[in-house]
């Protein structure tokens, strides 16, 4: 005899909630739009891509501050539109039927207090490509990305501190 009990069932439920979660385009900051923006200008050049590609959705958008800057990390599907690709600012784009998406991630590191970007790594692979390998390759360049100009080791709080007398 079988005995559903409800509980399992809605831990899986709220699991698969949470990691397909959607993030809103208009919830991004200024730092993580323009790394969005960049990764589709470098898109958009590439020889055989023909049609523009609006962002569908985001699946992670995280932005977190370091000593020598802002570490953006964003995950986030593309689909065909159809306008040219150099019509890809175009809000009145519209997405087409076509089965094609890509998988973009981007990882950037800006300098402090700025939108200068001190290091990058991004890459835009057709969703049917995208590989365990792929994934762990990514990881493994964000991280270079994150690191990038960060000190070496554990620094603690008043390392670079100096006492100042007031008897000289």
């Amino acid at each position: 005899m079988t005995r559903f009990t409800g509980a399992p069932g809605m831990v899986c439920v709220l699991l698969s909630l949470s990691v397909y979660a959607e993030i809103p385009k208009n919830e991004l900051t200024d730092r993580q739009t323009q790394a969005v923006n960049i990764v589709m200008e470098h898109f958009h050049k590439r020889e055989h891509i023909q049609n523009a590609f609006n962002v569908f959705s985001i699946t992670k958008a995280t932005e977190t501050e370091f000593s020598a800057g802002s570490f953006v990390h964003l995950q986030f599907t593309l689909k065909p539109t159809t306008c040219r690709k150099h019509q890809w600012k175009q809000p009145d784009c519209k997405i087409t039927k076509d089965p094609r998406s890509f998988h973009c991630l981007a990882c950037f590191k800006f300098q402090y207090g700025s939108h200068q970007v001190m290091s990058e790594v991004k890459d835009c692979v057709l969703q049917r490509h995208l590989s365990a390998e792929r994934k762990q390759k990514w990881t493994e360049s964000c991280s270079e990305v994150k690191r990038k100009d960060e000190p070496p080791g554990l620094i603690l709080p008043g390392v670079y501190s100096f006492l100042k007398s007031g008897n000289q």
